[in-house]
């Protein structure tokens, strides 16, 4: 009797034990929603707690995607280039317009390009990557010692192909002494058909098809460009950035944009100006312009390139009242 009186008496205070939990569970999840709500009247009026709660949901996976190197559509930082669009992190703005970063598309219209982090190079013995093998040896003669560091080279960011050519043809006639020993010099034919081969591998990598494996394996390790930005960074009235100065022209300067980001843009009267709300209404080389000193409404204006060194623009410089323009140029 005494042990079912114990064993009764352990399930009635587990059951009060679990009723507890139950309840405290209750009271902080009320005493959370309460405090959401206390912030939310706070911060944003009347919102629903529910909406409060997505918004900080997105937050937390956007904090959490930016900590992985991720960003989400809305985080994106959108810039300009000559008038389009762009995101520095996977494009670059180049004198030809937009380009991928990597991999390359178009390795003519990336001359400022930089090592992929993380790439290395893997050599395939003596042939194309995925196309024709050729013998990686003559006898005792081993090709492969000299057909893999030319894989490696073509593989290395903004190596010279010229180079990397030459050293692999001098290797390779390397490897036929090498390798053939004292047959070099008892049995010279066998010499000279073994430069012979170590000359076609060579003329096999200046060819077309060589030109096409160079190429392909600089656009897998190269980044069109390195860590970039929008190329000016755009401030108020009186902070403006100076671009560029034309010739001919008053400077330029880097004003904000209707899509986000920041444009260099020449300056225009405030007078006449033609109104906008977004670039794609303001014609090719052009951008809509915002919160200049001719207020915050979008004006059209064309673009300009930047330097490299982007100035700041002092308060006297650009005159912020009596009919100032977007650039400080009086108003016609």
């Amino acid at each position: 009797m005494k042990s079912f009186d114990l064993f009764f008496d352990n399930v009635t205070r587990s059951r009060a034990h679990s009723r507890l939990k139950t309840i405290k569970g209750q009271e902080r999840r009320n005493h959370e929603a309460a405090l959401v709500d206390c912030v939310t009247r706070a911060f944003v009026g009347s919102m629903p707690r529910r909406k409060v709660l997505k918004l900080v949901a997105a937050g937390v996976t956007g904090l959490a995607f930016a900590r992985l190197g991720l960003r989400s559509a809305w985080a994106q930082q959108v810039c300009n280039c000559n008038g389009v669009s762009y995101d520095p992190v996977t494009q670059c703005c180049t004198t030809a317009g937009v380009q991928q970063k990597h991999p390359i598309v178009d390795l003519a219209a990336c001359p400022n390009r930089v090592p992929h982090e993380g790439f290395v190079a893997v050599p395939n013995g003596c042939g194309a990557e995925g196309g024709r093998k050729f013998p990686e040896r003559f006898g005792r003669v081993n090709f492969k010692q000299c057909c893999d560091p030319h894989d490696i080279c073509y593989g290395t960011c903004n190596s010279n192909r010229n180079q990397c050519d030459l050293d692999f043809l001098s290797c390779l006639l390397g490897a036929c002494v090498e390798g053939l020993g004292v047959l070099a010099l008892i049995a010279p034919r066998l010499l000279l058909t073994c430069d012979a081969l170590a000359t076609s591998y060579f003329i096999g990598v200046q060819s077309p098809k060589g030109t096409e494996a160079f190429e392909n394996a600089q656009k897998e390790a190269c980044d069109c460009c390195g860590e970039s930005t929008c190329g000016c960074t755009p401030g108020t009235c009186g902070t403006f950035q100076v671009c560029a100065t034309p010739p001919g022209s008053f400077n330029c300067f880097c004003f904000p944009i209707a899509e986000g980001g920041g444009a260099c843009s020449s300056d225009t009267s405030c007078s006449g100006a033609t109104p906008c709300t977004s670039s794609s209404q303001c014609g090719p080389g052009s951008v809509c312009i915002v919160n200049t000193c001719c207020g915050p409404q979008g004006i059209c204006t064309t673009v300009c390139t930047p330097n490299t060194s982007p100035t700041v623009v002092s308060p006297q410089t650009l005159i912020t009242q009596g009919g100032a323009t977007a650039s400080g140029r009086p108003m016609q």
